[in-house]
């Protein structure tokens, strides 16, 4: 049982970063590729090519998917305990 609350314990840290990169990542966007000026308005189409800002775009999109899949993982694994507990009570 040990080993399963260690388990629980990296995948909730995993979630946890994930949502912190989520808040952060289109902040950084916002800084970096979509400057908050006249200049930064000319600039901004050659600024979203960039190699930083794609990287940016491409972690945020990436971290929308990966907390999705986390929140549908969690969610499946919460049914399937109460499903199992229901199955082994009813026994």
């Amino acid at each position: 049982m040990l080993g399963f609350d260690l388990k629980l314990e990296k995948i909730m840290i995993m979630y946890g970063l994930y949502i912190l990169f989520h808040y952060m990542l289109p902040r950084l966007y916002i800084n970096f590729c979509v400057p908050w000026s006249l200049t930064g308005l000319i600039m901004s189409p050659f600024l979203s090519q960039s190699p930083h800002c794609k990287a940016l775009s491409w972690l945020f999109v990436n971290s929308i998917e990966m907390i999705r899949k986390m929140f549908l993982g969690i969610g499946m694994w919460v049914i399937s305990k109460k499903l199992l507990d229901t199955s082994i009570e009813t026994k």
